[in-house]
């Protein structure tokens, strides 16, 4: 009866320690923008980004004045214009900015401003003026029968060949400028994040997460944790050396389970991961940028994971160890 009674509190010892083991794990990592900037320069993202930044993002959305351009001189024309550096740093504030939101009551959407003013000052003035040299020079020759649009706001989407590039070069620089003072000087894309039922699923992990990755929700998850064991090995043996053979033995069922869920979950890889949270409209590259990001953001929970959990295996065959030798210690006395 004892034994039976000690099962439903070992069970939840098991099943807490999961949660505990990887709620350690996130606390570790999860609420830090370096951890992120470091994954994505690892993969090379913000390197790829400065090269080819269309890839990632249709930043004519902001430069009207660019659409008329082949994508090659858009191409140009932002790779001049993005400082460099821009997006790590702009990231990782509007990183910070996410997670003091996620800390706060504040309600949804989150304010994530991405600071536009680098770019808008790369844009005007003699650094937009440099550019509008290497603008020209890239714009392509009209093929014959082609007219150019030469509207005074507007970039021209190719040059006639009897004409000499250098006359446009003010007109081009005006271009820059007007698009640089048509772009905010910040944006917030956390109005971008998907809303309605998406939006409440983000604030319930909210909720469930300053429960239980601020300081004082973790401690009652770890007391819980140790306390069901404990009871449960209470229960379950009617000596001393019994209950450490319990309490040893449901240590090593909760860590060998835990090891198992983690080994599946590093199989799966950022397959596990549904990226919910993205907005509309991402680019293959962005969305390739995101996977890798949540798969080693994966790798990170279960390895951080692991290792307590590994620990914790030893911790239980010394306990059991300890429990069989009293055992036998008694046995031999008798």
């Amino acid at each position: 009866m004892r034994k039976l009674l000690a099962v439903p509190f070992g069970l939840i010892f098991v099943g807490l320690l999961l949660v505990t083991l990887t709620t350690v794990s996130l606390r570790a990592f999860a609420f830090d923008p370096q951890f992120y900037i470091s994954t994505l320069t690892d993969h090379g993202v913000f390197q790829d980004f400065e090269r080819d930044p269309l890839k990632y993002v249709d930043l004519t959305s902001q430069f009207s004045q660019l659409e008329a351009l082949s994508a090659d001189t858009q191409r140009q024309i932002i790779t001049a214009a993005l400082p460099p550096g821009w997006l790590a740093h702009a990231l990782k504030s509007a990183l910070q900015n996410f997670f003091d939101w996620f800390k706060s009551d504040a309600p949804p959407p989150p304010v994530i401003e991405i600071d536009l003013r680098p770019i808008k000052d790369r844009l005007q003035g003699p650094p937009g003026a440099d550019i509008a040299q290497e603008v020209v020079a890239a714009i392509p020759t009209c093929a014959v029968g082609q007219q150019p649009s030469l509207a005074f706001d507007r970039l021209p989407e190719c040059w006639p060949a009897s004409l000499d590039r250098s006359l446009i070069v003010d007109q081009v620089a005006q271009a820059l400028d007007s698009a640089a003072g048509s772009l905010p000087a910040t944006i917030d894309v956390g109005r971008l994040l998907p809303g309605g039922s998406e939006t409440r699923r983000l604030v319930d992990v909210r909720a469930w997460g300053r429960v239980a990755l601020l300081d004082a929700g973790l401690f009652m998850l770890l007391a819980a944790t140790l306390l069901s064991g404990l009871i449960g090995a209470l229960i379950g043996g009617r000596f001393s050396r019994a209950r450490l053979t319990w309490l040893g033995g449901w240590s090593l069922s909760g860590a060998l389970g835990a090891v198992g869920v983690y080994a599946l979950i590093f199989v799966g890889g950022a397959r596990a991961v549904p990226l919910i949270m993205l907005p509309d409209g991402l680019t293959l590259a962005a969305t390739g940028a995101a996977q890798n990001l949540a798969a080693a953001m994966l790798a990170q929970l279960v390895w951080r994971a692991i290792i307590p959990a590994a620990g914790l295996i030893i911790v239980a065959v010394v306990l059991m160890g300890v429990g069989a030798a009293n055992r036998r210690a008694m046995n031999l006395r008798r």
